[in-house]
């Protein structure tokens, strides 16, 4: 089963662009055993992908189609929206998992990455 997943990631010196930010959240995911595929892996899932099924999902309001995007009022409101609020989310910062809704604030904005992460368990 294919599931959405949001990765929520400073944005830095390192995280400039969209590309930088994707490469660091998924790489970050990769390095703490998000993708365990062992024959007794822990992992939350065996499979994962940057947007997959999900790609746009944040940013097609905008009339674009990206998986990293910057935290805006619109993004959040969109985070709150019944449609998202419940999804898990990665705080890379804190390392905590919770959903998006409790993991936002409006305090973040242009302060954090949200990435688009679709995976398989």
């Amino acid at each position: 089963m294919h599931s959405l997943y949001f990765v929520k990631l400073k944005k830095d010196k390192e995280t400039i662009t969209s590309n930088d930010a994707k490469t660091k959240g998924f790489s970050l995911l990769e390095d703490e055993g998000f993708f365990n595929t062992g024959y007794f892996s822990f992992g939350k899932g065996d499979w994962g992908v940057i947007g997959g099924r999900w790609s746009g999902c944040l940013s097609l309001h905008a009339g674009g189609k990206e998986d990293a995007v910057l935290l805006d009022i619109d993004i959040l409101e969109l985070l709150y929206s019944d449609s998202y609020k419940d999804v898990e989310c990665f705080d890379a910062e804190n390392y905590e998992e919770d959903t998006i809704a409790k993991l936002v604030s409006e305090e973040d904005i242009g302060k954090y990455w949200i990435i688009v992460i679709d995976y398989h368990h």
